[in-house]
């Protein structure tokens, strides 16, 4: 082996196996080490990962292959996805929501309550007023002072 006054005046190595000594710069000074030294090394080639992605049908298979082999996952599809629809109509007092999914359409109604009924009818002259039931019945009043007490 020649005599190497420099680290940088080595050859380059081809590939490097697990009995082999490795000469490595650290901090400037020339040091030996084996590849079970290196952080990673295990003393055999580098390998760099690679990831395929298959589908047949409804079955995917990932194919993941590194320094420790080929390593697989199969991914089967759900069911058929399906995005409900929402639909509204209102005839009458009847309000009807229409629900359509995988499995069908559903429906539900509702109906209107009464118009309004029991209250006063609802003037100017009823400008500042409250609603209040008086005798039973709704009525427009005018509050009272709160003199002392709260509302």
């Amino acid at each position: 082996m020649p005599d190497y006054k420099n680290i940088a005046e080595l050859p380059a190595a081809s590939s490097v196996g697990a009995s082999d000594l490795l000469v490595i710069s650290q901090g400037g000074v020339a040091k030996k080490a084996t590849p079970a030294q290196l952080p990673g090394g295990s003393g055999g080639s580098a390998v760099s990962p690679t990831v395929a992605i298959t589908k047949s049908g409804k079955v995917t298979t990932i194919t993941i292959t590194d320094v420790n082999g080929v390593h697989t996952a199969t991914i089967n599809d759900g069911m058929d996805g399906v995005s409900p629809s929402v639909s509204i109509s209102k005839s009458g007092k009847v309000t009807t929501i229409s629900i359509t999914d995988a499995t069908g359409v559903h429906t539900a109604t509702i109906n209107d309550g009464e118009d309004g009924a029991g209250l006063p009818e609802v003037t100017v002259a009823d400008n500042g007023k409250f609603a209040r039931v008086v005798g039973g019945e709704w009525a427009a009043v005018d509050l009272p002072a709160a003199e002392e007490a709260s509302f």
